[in-house]
């Protein structure tokens, strides 16, 4: 095989890859908007369906990613991001605000048990989808939060 060839290949190869990837600059960006609240444990979860991030997001992952491109014509992801702060993304039957989730400690995604949606690119969508494993259990100022599912999965959030 020709050396210039080969050379090219690897080239495009690895030029290409980080175009693959699920984009950390964005995580890095959530990040610089709450800096008190750390997003690593779910990382690319936080707003994908995949750990690997990629085509398929939560309903804030989603939101996010529509304000992105049609309110700040892809320019802006930080604004993005705060834009949907008072957005229920996760539709929880509480009513929890997207903001309200993160200072407490919660991903506003997800709800717990499996009635999560993830969306597409494409405008389709899955109902019923589970949410990653998290610790649901968070404090804020000396309130004292958890959730407690039942064996008939009802979920309840309690605040001490």
């Amino acid at each position: 095989m020709n050396c210039k060839l080969l050379v090219l290949i690897i080239v495009v190869y690895f030029s290409s890859w980080n175009s693959l990837l699920a984009r950390p600059d964005f995580l890095d960006a959530w990040n610089e908007v709450y800096p008190d609240v750390r997003a690593s444990e779910l990382g690319c979860q936080l707003c994908h369906a995949s750990r690997d991030g990629g085509d398929g997001w939560n309903g804030y992952g989603f939101d996010i990613r529509s304000t992105f491109i049609e309110v700040f014509a892809r320019a802006d992801i930080n604004a993005s991001i705060e834009f949907v702060e008072n957005l229920n993304s996760d539709q929880d039957s509480l009513n929890f605000s997207n903001v309200s989730e993160i200072r407490r400690g919660l991903y506003p995604g997800w709800v717990d048990e499996s009635l999560n949606t993830v969306f597409f690119k494409d405008g389709t969508f899955l109902l019923n989808q589970n949410s990653p494993d998290q610790e649901r259990v968070f404090v804020e100022e000396q309130e004292v939060c958890f959730t407690i599912i039942s064996k008939k999965k009802r979920t309840a959030l309690i605040c001490l």
